[in-house]
């Protein structure tokens, strides 16, 4: 954003000011201006649409008895039941 010769010449004046009055100068732009003007908001990318199929199969979906069984296997492996 290039700023205009009387933008510029407004601030080498406020650099003049002390610190404590550029803050309170700053507040003040910055509350009048902020109900005033509206934000441009970035535009924002579908992260779920970008992440939607990452963790998909390449086969059937197995159904609950067949992940009943997978459980059991796994655990007659670990504790021997």
């Amino acid at each position: 954003m290039e700023l205009n010769a009387e933008i510029r010449a407004i601030l080498k004046q406020v650099e003049l000011l002390p610190k404590q009055l550029q803050a309170e100068l700053a507040a003040a732009i910055s509350s009048g201006v902020d109900s005033k003007v509206p934000m441009a908001v970035p535009e924002r990318r579908s992260s779920f649409g970008d992440l939607l199929g990452i963790a998909k199969g390449d086969g059937e979906t197995p159904d609950d008895a067949t992940v009943r069984d997978w459980i059991n296997a796994h655990r007659m492996e670990k504790y021997g039941r």
